[in-house]
């Protein structure tokens, strides 16, 4: 997702409002990490929602557990 949304190619971003990810990024991937490990990025969730808004894209917060089965975090690609 974040190099859709990098890319420019979201319209949409619907994030679990108390979701946050510790992750660290591969070059090709990014994969969870713990807090203060080496090349670890604290709030990747706030990171992608603020390059979704500056890409133009809609980001909307929804409750707790509406995305659990899709990972707490979805996009929709523009068309």
């Amino acid at each position: 997702m974040w190099q859709s949304v990098s890319e420019g190619r979201v319209g949409l971003v619907a994030i679990e409002d108390g979701y946050r990810a510790t992750v660290r990024d591969t070059g090709e991937h990014l994969v969870p990490a713990g807090p203060g490990e080496r090349g670890a990025r604290d709030d990747i969730v706030d990171e992608i929602a603020e390059q979704a808004l500056d890409t133009g894209a809609r980001v909307r917060f929804v409750p707790d557990d509406a995305l659990a089965d899709v990972g707490r975090i979805a996009a929709v690609l523009r068309s």
